[in-house]
This record gives structure tokens, C-alpha cells and sequence, in this order.
């Protein structure tokens, strides 16, 4: 039982590293398998994230009612373009692919909750200040286009697009996500989309 343990966070390791360093060839070996101990993995974090944020930031729950009504829907999306794109796409592949396109994610949200507890608000404007936001912000932006990456990756690989497809997609993607975001917003039940 130990080292089955050790052996599922030993293989979750790799697969962050590899979603780093080997962007393409770890999407592409996710897109035709199901690895559900890691897939596991991945929603255990989700889920300890939102209890940690609730505890220490008092977030309340509705950050992880959102990303529910997101992820479910966003797997929804994509499972249904692929039957204008590939027949007979499994829906695990799918599952698991754009489980792990949420790991930019997760490391953007620990990133703030540990801010948020080490550097708690309010915030001056010294020129350690300037200097600590315009790190964070040069740091979102990587992690938002390390994000896209993987995105994009998941999207040609599950569903065999090409670039222009894939494009065209993530566009439509993003276009159904603004509006239904900011209804959640809206609802006062998560102010960024965890997704």
C-alpha cells in the first residue's frame, strides 16, 4: 500500500515535469490513455486548494461550486466538437488530458493563497513593492501562456485538429467562457474562473 503510494506521487511528480519541460510529448501520450490515479491526483489538489483558501482567506465554497459548473461543462465542449473533428473519441481520454491543463492553474492559485498568507493585504507602494508586483504579473503571464499551451495541445491532440481548427476552437472556447464566467461572477460564486 506504501509504495503503491510513493509510486502514484513519484509518477505525479514526473508528470508535472514533464508538462514543463515536455509539453508536447506529455499531452500527446495523455490524449490516448487514461491515467486515473492521476487524474485523482489532480482533483485531490483542487479540492485541498479550496479547503486551504477557505480556511486561511475565508473564501467560502463557491470558488469549488464554480470550478464544477466550469470543468464539467468545459469537458461537455470539447467531447461534443469532436464529433465535428473525429468520430469516436473516448471521453476518458478527454477527461484526462484537460485534467492535466489544469495544473497551471493550480500552481497560479497556491501561488496567491501562499501570498495571500505571507504577504497578507494591505500592500505599500515602496519600491520593493513595485518591484515584488511586477514579478508576480511577469510570472501570471507565463504561467497563463504555459496554460494556453497545454490547451492547445490537448485540443489537437484528443481531437486530431489542425492548427487552424485548434485556433478556431480555443477562440469559440474562450468567447463561451467569458460571459458564463462573469455569470458566475455575477452569482458572487467565483470572481477568476478556476479553470
Amino acid at each position: 500500500m506504501v509504495s503503491e503510494l510513493l509510486t502514484s506521487i513519484v509518477l505525479f511528480i514526473n508528470t508535472i515535469s514533464g508538462l514543463i519541460f515536455s509539453p508536447y510529448k506529455t499531452m500527446r501520450r495523455f490524449s490516448s490513455t487514461f491515467y486515473s490515479g492521476q487524474v485523482y491526483g489532480v482533483l485531490f489538489f483542487v479540492f485541498s486548494y479550496f479547503l486551504l483558501s477557505n480556511y486561511f482567506a475565508g473564501r467560502g465554497w463557491g470558488g469549488f461550486i464554480s470550478f464544477i459548473l466550469t470543468f464539467i461543462p468545459s469537458i461537455i465542449f470539447f467531447y461534443t466538437m469532436s464529433f465535428f473533428t473525429k468520430p469516436k473519441v473516448q471521453l476518458l481520454h478527454i477527461i484526462n488530458t484537460f485534467s492535466f491543463t489544469l495544473i497551471p492553474t493550480l500552481i497560479w492559485f497556491y501561488l496567491t493563497l501562499f501570498l495571500f498568507i505571507s504577504l497578507p493585504p494591505p500592500r505599500s507602494y515602496s519600491s520593493l513593492g513595485i518591484f515584488f508586483s511586477i514579478v508576480y504579473i511577469c510570472l501570471s503571464v507565463t504561467i497563463f501562456l504555459w496554460k494556453l499551451t497545454l490547451l492547445y495541445l490537448g485540443i489537437r491532440f484528443n481531437l486530431k485538429t489542425d492548427f487552424t481548427t485548434t485556433i478556431f476552437l480555443m477562440i469559440l472556447y474562450g468567447m463561451l467562457l467569458v460571459p458564463y464566467s462573469y455569470g458566475l461572477y455575477f452569482l458572487s460564486l467565483s470572481r477568476i474562473p478556476f479553470i
